[in-house]
Parts: structure tokens; sequence; C-alpha cells
């Protein structure tokens, strides 16, 4: 399942927000790959200039590793920032991917 959020009007309107989930059985059968790179097709359409992911940390690893295979890079962390089903905290990593260049440099961590 994957879908793309973009806020029509605001402060934001330039950006996009990934969200993607993979069976883990799909698990590296390239599902996440082509999910995301289809999203990013649609963004560029759409005229979006940036596109963010978040991912839990821990247990993100392989779609962390896709989005940096995609351009995406680590723009922030936060830490014991999301709670999974047992209610134990986990680090939360947001990721981005500049669709349209700009002079200024993306901040990396």
């Amino acid at each position: 399942m994957a879908t793309l959020r973009r806020f029509r009007s605001g402060a934001r309107r330039h950006v996009g927000e990934v969200h993607i989930l993979v069976d883990p059985c799909h698990g590296g059968s390239g599902v996440g790959t082509r999910l995301m790179t289809t999203l990013a097709e649609v963004a560029r359409e759409e005229g979006l200039e940036k596109l963010m992911f978040d991912v839990v940390a821990e247990v993100g690893i392989a779609a962390r590793h896709t989005a940096h295979k995609l351009g995406f890079v680590p723009v922030t962390a936060l830490r014991n920032h999301v709670r999974d089903i047992w209610g134990d905290l986990h680090d939360l990593v947001t990721m981005e991917l500049v669709l349209v260049p700009t002079d200024v440099e993306p901040l990396v961590f």
C-alpha cells in the first residue's frame, strides 16, 4: 500500500509526504522500490518540489535503504518519538527527496 499526501494550501503546499507499507512476505521483491519510484513520478507530475518520508529507525532498515537508493537523505531524527503496539518507544527518522533543485543545500545529519 502506498499513498502520497499533499497540502493544497499553506506553507507546505510544495511538499508531499510518502507513506508506504509492504507486507513482510514481499520484502526484498522490489515492491517497495516500485511503489516509492511511482510516487516520486506522480509528485513530479503534480509539481511538488520535495518528498518527505518518515520511517521507524530500528525496524525500517530496508525502507531506509530503499529510500536512500532513490535519493532520499535523512534530515532529522526524533528520539523515542513513536510507540509500537507493545508500548515500546522507537526513534523516527525523516528523509527528504528534493525533486526540484534549488541553490540551497539541504541540511544533512
